[in-house]
């Protein structure tokens, strides 16, 4: 497991960071590694503890400095149920997603507000859990931006519809991204496809069984990868 900090400079963690370090013991001589998420990874081992404080004093054996994967995948999710939306958020990092924007479609439960706080603390654990150095961008966004980042990545729609099947045309697209539109779990809206299908983005459907909302873009991203060999 790494351990996120989000400040890598000097030689001691303190308080304000530390609060994972004291949940799992860390005890002095103890090697660890930890990350800023944004692509550094430094081995360390932990000189000093004053665990009343909750501090840490550390030395560097190694570090580097990783470059960003060339391929994105990005997710463009409509806001879905807040428990479904948690476990969504925890599992970003195991597929190896880049970015999660999530917008409110005309069929979403938008009774709900969207603790983003909460989603960025799983999300860091779950990066912490899963070995990830790179913490997948989330964003909460405006249902009036919407067709603008749309034109920008030019989306796959996943639809329920046999008429959409999975092919080749599903890889990853210009710019070394690759985008994928879900709705939420009352589907599209007559009028969303029409709107989708005006601006000319290739429709696709992930088969006979309908998935949840919350792992259909996720399935995309898998399945599609089958067909890029």
């Amino acid at each position: 497991m790494y351990f996120y900090i989000p400040d890598l400079n000097g030689n001691k963690i303190s308080s304000e960071q530390s609060s994972h370090l004291v949940s799992c013991r860390i005890k002095s001589g103890e090697y660890i590694s930890i990350t800023n998420l944004m692509g550094k990874l430094t081995y360390i081992r932990i000189a000093k503890v004053e665990i009343k404080q909750k501090c840490f004093w550390f030395e560097v054996i190694s570090e580097k400095q990783y470059e960003l994967p060339k391929n994105k995948k990005i997710i463009l999710q409509a806001r879905i149920d807040k428990l479904y939306l948690e476990k969504l958020v925890e599992i970003l990092p195991l597929a190896e997603v880049s970015e999660i924007i999530l917008f409110e479609a005309e069929l979403s439960q938008n009774k709900q507000t969207i603790n983003y706080h909460r989603l960025e603390k799983i999300l860091i654990r779950s990066c912490e859990q899963s070995q990830t150095i790179f913490k997948p961008s989330l964003q909460v966004i405006k249902t009036s931006k919407l067709s603008e980042l749309i034109n920008y990545y030019k989306p796959v729609v996943l639809e329920q519809n046999p008429k959409f099947p999975l092919t080749k045309a599903n890889e990853v697209q210009s710019g070394g991204r690759s985008a994928v539109l879900v709705g939420p779990e009352g589907g599209w809206s007559q009028s969303e496809l029409k709107k989708f299908k005006d601006m000319g983005l290739q429709f696709c459907s992930l088969g006979e069984v309908i998935l949840p909302s919350w792992i259909a873009g996720l399935a995309w991203f898998c399945t599609a990868k089958q067909f890029s060999v």
